[in-house]
């Protein structure tokens, strides 16, 4: 069953498959992004915003099972291969 949902602007409501399913109540709050950054922030500290400790923690740990893996498949073992941290993921995303 194909469904369509059409939403006119002028009577604000909601058709789907020509039954109408609700009248759309008017959105009066500000949209975007809820930050605390003064007005012309740099870029860098909008990424910051979005992209946390975690995220590079958890980078750092995937790469180093990928790396682990590969070895493991590939029945090798780079002696110079050292595991990778979240310092050095987050070099990788500087700019």
């Amino acid at each position: 069953m194909k469904i369509e949902a059409i939403v006119l602007a002028a009577p604000k409501l909601l058709i789907c498959n020509g039954i109408n399913l609700k009248e759309l109540e008017t959105y009066e709050n500000l949209s975007g992004p809820k930050h605390f950054l003064p007005v012309g922030s740099s870029e860098k500290l909008f990424f910051k915003l979005l992209v946390t400790n975690n995220f590079y923690n958890k980078a750092a740990e995937e790469t180093n099972n990928y790396a682990a893996s590969s070895e493991r498949k590939a029945v090798t073992v780079d002696n110079k291969r050292k595991d990778t941290n979240a310092e050095e993921i987050q070099a990788k995303f500087e700019f």
